[in-house]
């Protein structure tokens, strides 16, 4: 009998009847910059911090296609995040700055996901934007601190073991991939493995395995000694 009332009280509903009724309101609370695209590069939904960005008009935005509407140009953006998932069909994410008038500088950490349809295939792309300036700023301060423990490791060693990097007078033995350096660059911001598994979507085994392999290639010990290793040979 309890059970019933309960049934009757609680009845279940889809996401997507969910969204139907609160998709819009849903996505108007969204106050970072934020916008959905599908892979003509159509504005299917763009709210106004992210057309502030780039110096549009929210409402007209939508319907036209982003490069055309924000940048009178006739192709897609050179390092546009949703090439990149258009292409691989996988996660972007980068970091970008905007300069103000007023010499101000933010930055902002854009992630660009892939929709997918019923059959798997990509149809469109939602893109946000977070504000790292002040986190950009603590580690700023930690890579300056990074490379004063390098000169202090230098001073007290003597002679600094030789590592080649690409391109230059000093390369790499064994060159990184870039899931490694993805995993490195995270690993210098002060990111945890949990953490790292979340942003790049790979299990925490994956992790574990990436983090070894590179304290191998480098020679190091410990996730500092790999961070001082990155900064001062500009591996990321």
């Amino acid at each position: 009998m309890t059970q019933t009332v309960i049934q009757q009280k609680c009845p279940t509903f889809s996401l997507d009847s969910l969204l139907q009724g609160l998709g819009d309101a849903l996505m108007k609370s969204i106050r970072d910059p934020f916008a959905i695209m599908n892979t003509d590069y159509h504005v299917l939904w763009i709210n106004k911090a992210m057309a502030v960005i780039h110096g549009g008009n929210h409402k007209d935005a939508v319907g036209n296609v982003c490069y055309e509407y924000f940048h009178d140009g006739t192709f897609p953006c050179a390092g546009c995040p949703l090439n990149t998932v258009f292409k691989t069909g996988r996660i972007d994410i980068s970091e970008r700055h905007q300069d103000f008038p007023d010499g101000d500088r933010r930055w902002g950490k854009v992630k660009a996901y892939p929709v997918r349809d019923t059959d798997g295939s990509v149809v469109a792309a939602f893109v946000i934007v977070f504000d790292i300036t002040d986190l950009k700023k603590t580690i700023d301060s930690q890579k300056k601190y990074a490379t004063y423990l390098s000169r202090q490791l230098d001073a007290h060693s003597g002679k600094m073991r030789t590592i080649y990097v690409d391109g230059g007078d000093i390369a790499i033995q064994t060159r990184l991939t870039q899931r490694e350096k993805d995993v490195l660059r995270l690993i210098t911001e002060g990111y945890t493995n949990t953490q790292v598994s979340d942003t790049l979507e790979i299990s925490p085994h994956t992790v574990k395995t990436h983090v070894i392999h590179i304290f191998n290639k480098l020679g190091v010990g410990d996730r500092t000694q790999a961070a001082v290793m990155a900064i001062r040979y500009k591996l990321i």
